[in-house]
This record gives structure tokens, sequence and C-alpha cells, in this order.
């Protein structure tokens, strides 16, 4: 009865992982607590999320990595509040707050 109901938990698991990494792909993202009617500009650096394993980014609502490309530019870095390119060798910054010069 034991070994059945580690075997029922280890199924168990192992769909909802397949679930969980089907869905951590899909390239759309949906903010549940956003108001009916609600809409955003679709274009653009939208934000970015950095941490020690992972770096992400929101362009015109879709999630980029290092290494994909966006309208053609290969992605190089993606820091805080700022995403940088490369395109036919000339760096491209987006950035989701302007600079500032003093």
């Amino acid at each position: 009865m034991l070994r059945m109901n580690r075997i029922t938990l280890t199924i168990t698991f192992v769909v909802l992982g397949a679930l969980f990494a089907q869905s951590a792909h899909t390239s759309e993202l949906s903010d549940p607590t956003r108001p009916s009617g609600y809409t955003t500009n679709p274009r653009g650096l939208q934000a970015t999320m950095v941490s020690a394993g992972r770096r992400v980014a929101i362009i015109s609502g879709r999630v980029y990595r290092v290494g994909d490309r966006y309208r053609g530019a290969l992605i190089k870095q993606i820091k805080p509040y700022e995403v940088v390119m490369n395109r036919q060798g000339k760096i491209v910054r987006l950035r989701m707050v302007p600079i500032v010069k003093k």
C-alpha cells in the first residue's frame, strides 16, 4: 500500500512538472490582476526579471532570454531596466526608463 502511494505521488509530480514546464514556455503573458478593459503599450521593453540564475525580458508582450532574437537583433544582455542587443554589428539598447542627463 505504501509503495502504491509513492508511485501515485511520483506520477502526480511528473505530470504537474510537465504541465508547469509547458506553461513556462508560453510566449504571451497575462496578468490575472489586470482590470477588465485595461490596455498597455504593446510595444517596447515592458519588464525585466534578473536573478542569480535567470534573466528574462518582456518585450511587446513576449518573453525573451539572452540568445533570443527580437526583430532581427540578437539579445546579448538583460539588465534591470535595459536590454542590450546586437543588430548587424551595432549595439541597440531598449530601456524602460529614459537616460537622465544632468
